[in-house]
This record gives C-alpha cells, sequence and structure tokens, in this order.
C-alpha cells in the first residue's frame, strides 16, 4: 500500500494496520491527533472466541462477537462513507443489475432479431414516394420472424455471449444479496455506535467519521494515528486530488501547439464551415430545399457531415493568447498530483517530457481501448512478465516487512524507523542507502 512511486493504488482504502500503517491521518481528520506512540499500544485482553479485537462495534464489550477480518470490515466503513449510505448503495446495486440486464437483452436484439441486410434495401421516407410503394413497416422488413434459423457460427457465438453474460447476471444478483446482509451491519455500526444517519453522510466530511471512530476507541490504543497522506491516500481524497489536476493537465498539454497542424485545421474549418454556412442559410429559406439529394444523399446528411468536420478542426486550432510557460503548468499539476521525476525537472518543455506525461492523462476513448486490450492481454503479462518479477516481489516484501507486537507484520517504513530508512535530505537525521530509502522522501512528509 505505501509501496510505488505514485501512491496511485489507493484503491487500498483505509486499510487500518494495527499499529504505525494508519489511514487515520492527521491530514484527514483536519486536527493534531492525539500523542500516541507505538511503544503505548497494546492489546485488548484475549477473547474467549478469538485473539482479534473484539470490541469495536459496542464500545469494546467482550461478550459481543469479535470482528473476524478489521481490514475488510474497515474496506466496508469507508465504502458505506463513499456510496452515501444504504438505499444509495442498493438503488446503485439495482441500477446495476438493470444495466447489465439491458446490454444483455439490447444487444441480443440487434445482434440476433435485426435484419440486417433487410434494413439496408428498405424504401423509406422519399425514397418509398419516389419509387411508388408503400412506406415501409419496419417490424415485417427488418426483423427475422426466427432469429436461429439457421443456426450459423456467428450465430452460435452470439448465443454463446448472451449465456455467459445472463451467468454473470445471476452471479451479481445473488451476490446482491449475499452482501446486503454485511451492509446492514454497516449501517447498524453508524447508525449505534457512530451515531450518523444516511442522510447526514451525504454532506459529513470523512474527517468527523474519524474523529467518532477515534472517539470511540478513546478506552483502548487501538490505532496509532499518524499522517500517512503522502504514502496511503484514501480513495475519495485521491480521486480530488486527481480531478483537481485534470484542468492543470490539460493545460499543460496545451504548451505543445503544432503551427503546421493549426494551419491545416484552421484551413479545413474554413471551407467545412463556409458548406454548412450555405446549408444553414438555405434551411432558414426553404427548408423543404434540405429534402433534395447531391450523390444520393440529402443535404440533411451533408450539414451533419460538414458541422462534424468543422467542430473538429476548430478544436484542433492552437489558441492564439494562450501564453506559454510550461515549467509553471507542471508545477500546478505538481501541487495535486505530488508526482514529479527527476528526470522531468527543468525539461518542463522538452517533448520527450510531454509524451510521457500525456500516457498518464489519455484520452476518455484510448482509456477504453486500452481495457479492451487488455483482457487479451492481461493473461499474457501473468503467464510470461510476472513469474519473472516474482523474485523481487518476495524479496522486497522480505526486506521491508517488520513484526510489531501487538500489531503483526506491517511495512517498514509505517514504523517510520530513520534509522534504516532515513534520507537526509528531507530532513531525517540519519542516510541510509538509496535502495532503503523511500522514494522522493514520502516517508519523511508523510511523518511531517
Amino acid at each position: 500500500m505505501f509501496w510505488g512511486q505514485r501512491a496511485a493504488n489507493a484503491l487500498g482504502m483505509f486499510r487500518l494496520r494495527w499499529g504505525g500503517e494508519s489511514s487515520l491521518t492527521t491530514g484527514l481528520l483536519g486536527d493534531v491527533p492525539p500523542e500516541i506512540e507505538l511503544s503505548d499500544y497494546g492489546r485488548l485482553p484475549a477473547s474467549p472466541r478469538s485473539e482479534c479485537p473484539s470490541g469495536l462495534l459496542n464500545g469494546e464489550s467482550l461478550n459481543v462477537e469479535p470482528i473476524a477480518d478489521l481490514d475488510l470490515f474497515f474496506e466496508r466503513l469507508y465504502s458505506y462513507y463513499c456510496e452515501k449510505g444504504l438505499w444509495c448503495i442498493i438503488i446503485k446495486w439495482i441500477v446495476e443489475l438493470l444495466s447489465v440486464g439491458f446490454t444483455i437483452c439490447f444487444s441480443g436484439f440487434f445482434l440476433l432479431f435485426v435484419d440486417w441486410n433487410g434494413l439496408r434495401n428498405a424504401k423509406c421516407g422519399m425514397d418509398a414516394v419516389e419509387s411508388g410503394t408503400k412506406p415501409c413497416d419496419l417490424a415485417k422488413e427488418a426483423l427475422h420472424e426466427h432469429p436461429l434459423t439457421p443456426l450459423t457460427l456467428s450465430k452460435a457465438i452470439v448465443v454463446g455471449y448472451l449465456v455467459l453474460f445472463s451467468v454473470y447476471w445471476v452471479f451479481c444478483f445473488l451476490r446482491f444479496f449475499a452482501q446486503l446482509k454485511d451492509t446492514l451491519g454497516i449501517q447498524h455500526f453508524f447508525y449505534n455506535s457512530l451515531h450518523i444517519t444516511d442522510s447526514e453522510i451525504q454532506t459529513m466530511p470523512w474527517a468527523t467519521i474519524l474523529e467518532r471512530v477515534v472517539r470511540l476507541q478513546s478506552s483502548s490504543q487501538l490505532c496509532v494515528v499518524k499522517d500517512l497522506s503522502t504514502h496511503d491516500v484514501v480513495e475519495h481524497l485521491f480521486r480530488h486530488r486527481i480531478n483537481s489536476s485534470v484542468m492543470h493537465a490539460s493545460e499543460y498539454l496545451k504548451q505543445f501547439p503544432s503551427p503546421v497542424i493549426s494551419i491545416i485545421a484552421k484551413f479545413i474549418s474554413f471551407v467545412s464551415g463556409g458548406f454548412a454556412a450555405v446549408l444553414i442559410i438555405i434551411a432558414f429559406v426553404e427548408e423543404s430545399l434540405l429534402e433534395g439529394h447531391i450523390f444520393g444523399r440529402n443535404l440533411f446528411w451533408y450539414a451533419a457531415i460538414f458541422g462534424t468536420i468543422t467542430a473538429i478542426s476548430r478544436a484542433a486550432v492552437a489558441d492564439e493568447l494562450l501564453v506559454l510557460d510550461p515549467g509553471g503548468a507542471m508545477s500546478m499539476v505538481v501541487q495535486h498530483t505530488h508526482y514529479m521525476p527527476k528526470r522531468w525537472r527543468g525539461k518542463e518543455n522538452i517533448e520527450t517530457v510531454r509524451i510521457e506525461f500525456e500516457t498518464l492523462y489519455q484520452y476518455t476513448g484510448m482509456i477504453l481501448l486500452e481495457e479492451m486490450a487488455s483482457i487479451f492481454l492481461t493473461p499474457l503479462l501473468l503467464l510470461f512478465v510476472v513469474p519473472k518479477q516474482v523474485d523481487d516481489i518476495l524479496q522486497f516484501i522480505a526486506d521491508f516487512t517488520i513484526d510489531v507486537e501487538g500489531v503483526g507484520h506491517v511495512c517498514s517504513f509505517s514504523a517510520f524507523d530513520f534509522q534504516n530508512h532515513g534520507n537526509s535530505k528531507y530532513g531525517s537525521p540519519h542516510n541510509v542507502p538509496r535502495a532503503q530509502r523511500s522514494s522522493q522522501g514520502k516517508m519523511e512528509k508523510s511523518f511531517l
């Protein structure tokens, strides 16, 4: 959770490690946390049922059934907050089920029932009038009465796809009821232990909820409240930082205009805009003229084409009033992302930096294509690439895992061990080899 240069995998969200690796941070609480040292940490008295702390839900009463998996419990607690209460969660699940069901029905209808050849040859509107035929009935001309006759290979693949997704829908439906019990338990904890209703969750800051959780445990040192804001970021705060940086990232990418593309785009916009303007004037003079045909297409079709070309070409034209300052634009991004590799420093105006930066802020369409490609690439990576890295991963875990009494095994950085991981460049009294330090002083920044 603490590892990685960008802390991008914040989806570990609120995995409360009993000890130094706490997501209950001073940055999240907004107030100065209680001064709790690792040496003051204590384990609850042993429970006859379980070794894990048992009093989180009801004032640490040992007569209550203990929480079997605290990481999972706190993850559910955080998810309940992010999804804004029980009814929002239930409605979200129902909408997801309806969306998957609609996708199955929608794709099945268009892939099996629609006769695309009949639809292509159907005569409708002005075409029907000109040919002297009756207006078309799409229900008869463009739909198969028996979609599976004959059963071809392509139809068999479609049927297999529909069956697979139908099984997935049934799985989601059953999971809905399986997760409902756990969600009701979290709601009970919010209502009866934290005294927070679903309506209050809608606008209550996360820091307030954390304060109540810490206050609930005031009778025993169950958590060490430390600022781990650089290493460990809960999801909604991470999303807030990333979303806040998007506008500045766009401004940085605008610092690299292409004069050639801009000149060509201006010409294309001028030509297509001229045709679009003529068609608009024709529509004002006599809109029936737009139903006329040129080269087999009516003028409505040409208006849509020229309008689209004009919009795209104008978007490609560089802003002539833009003040070029790549370094300043990059600094605004870094304020939110806290990510600035050394190889970028002083080279913000270099094309190679722009290309590398652009891979982190891709267009939605490109992200979608990568997601689709990952369906095929992920198995290959797991089979041929990841096995080669297993030794390095295990070695890292072995080198940077410590055992804290009463806490368990945690990442050694979470204990703020400056003697073994300190970096004097960031204020540590000790300086260790680079391989033992956190990237860019993240441990020191978190401690401060």
